[in-house]
Order: structure tokens, then C-alpha cells, then sequence
């Protein structure tokens, strides 16, 4: 079934909607139930007020993916899958970055 999956985005994402269209009153009542968790939200908070500069380039990125376009794969390992931005520093918005894997940028990180 994953191997489907993959090979079928537009279908499984079809799929999906369809089924969110049918069960829209479990999704609402799933939705007011089930809430981010208050110590995830505080940890997030708490981050935020600590590391400013990093919180606006984080969301000036993720707000603007044509300004802030990704490469094809990572530039250490090569890899296509698991794509993010790596900063080398906050202190120019965000402009300075590389594309790099997870696994990179935890490494980039240390």
C-alpha cells in the first residue's frame, strides 16, 4: 500500500479530501477535541521570546517560498528527499542559506 502511495499523490490526496468531505462532523468534533498540546505550545513560546531573530527568519521562510526556493537536492550529502533550509547565520533575513536534508542540518546545527 505505501509503495501505491506513492506512486499515486493526486489520488490518495483526492481520496482524502473525499473522505474529510463525508466525515466533516467527526473532523470538526476530532478538531475541537483534540487541541495542541498546552507544553508544546509553551516550549514553542518560550523559544520564540528567546530566540527573536531566528523566530522572524523562520516565518519570513516558511511564509515565502518563492523568495526562498529550494535547490533539488541537499549540497552535503546529495540527497532529494527531506529538503529544508539551512541557515548560516540570522543576521541577513534569511537570504543566506543552502538547501540541505534533516539529517544535514541537524549536523550543520552542531
Amino acid at each position: 500500500m505505501r509503495n501505491w502511495k506513492k506512486k499515486h499523490p493526486k489520488l490518495v490526496k483526492e481520496y482524502q479530501r473525499r473522505w474529510v468531505n463525508r466525515h466533516r462532523e467527526h473532523v470538526n468534533e476530532y478538531n475541537r477535541t483534540h487541541k495542541y498540546p498546552e507544553s508544546l505550545r509553551k516550549a514553542s513560546c518560550k523559544w520564540r521570546k528567546n530566540n527573536p531573530k531566528k523566530a522572524s527568519v523562520y516565518s519570513k521562510v516558511n511564509n515565502n517560498p518563492k523568495e526562498y526556493p529550494l535547490d533539488s537536492k541537499c549540497a552535503f550529502c546529495g540527497t532529494i528527499k527531506n529538503l529544508e533550509h539551512g541557515h548560516l547565520d540570522y543576521e541577513d533575513d534569511g537570504h543566506n542559506y543552502l538547501t540541505v536534508c534533516t539529517r544535514c542540518n541537524i549536523w550543520m546545527g552542531k
